[in-house]
């Protein structure tokens, strides 16, 4: 199994990815290759089945930084796209310009008047 330990360097955070029986496992195992991490720990979580195997094998027993944490989610676990809100204006759509404000408006909108 998988674990994704998150560790905090003062202002920075980083990420390890260890390969364990357990979570405590994952964490003696870093320990050991990397000692003083572990007053530095924040937060472990398993990798279940479809995000462990998205995982590639380079990255598996190294720090890896926030740009990297950042493809590698994309990567394992993408967000779908939601559709648009109903209130999102759609091209085609024209909504009718308000006369109110100054004195262009007002000439626009004579100007419409009298094409029609």
């Amino acid at each position: 199994m998988l674990y994704w330990l998150v560790y905090e360097q003062g202002d920075l955070r980083t990420v390890l990815i260890a390969e364990a029986s357990h979570l405590l496992g994952a964490r003696l195992r870093a320990d050991i290759e990397m000692p003083g991490l572990d007053d530095n720990f924040v937060v472990g979580r398993e990798l279940n089945g479809s995000l462990a195997e998205g995982i590639p094998e380079d990255t598996i027993g190294r720090m890896i930084t926030a740009a990297e944490c950042t493809k590698l989610i994309e990567r394992i676990d993408p967000i779908p796209k939601r559709p648009p809100a109903p209130s999102v204006r759609r091209k085609g759509t024209r909504r009718p310009q308000r006369i109110s404000g100054g004195s262009e408006y007002l000439d626009m909108a004579v100007a419409r008047m009298v094409m029609m």
